[in-house]
């Protein structure tokens, strides 16, 4: 549920130290039980927007729930 399309490209919403929403994309892989594997863009420790609302955008503030 985290992965976001724009278009052709994927991503995510990285989470930064000042909890602003960044998209960042991402090369997906293969999906296995409704989970994607994620072959770039991420490394281990980055926080991400789990299930983003559809209104979701690069720069806005976020909050842990």
């Amino acid at each position: 549920t985290a992965v976001t399309h724009h278009g052709q490209l994927s991503g995510v919403y990285i989470v930064d130290a000042g909890d602003i929403a960044r998209f960042r994309l991402i090369r997906p892989g293969r999906i296995v039980d409704g989970r994607v594997e994620v072959l770039a863009g991420l490394k281990p420790g980055d926080r991400y927007v789990a299930n983003p609302e559809p209104s979701m955008a690069d720069g806005v503030k976020v909050e842990a729930s």
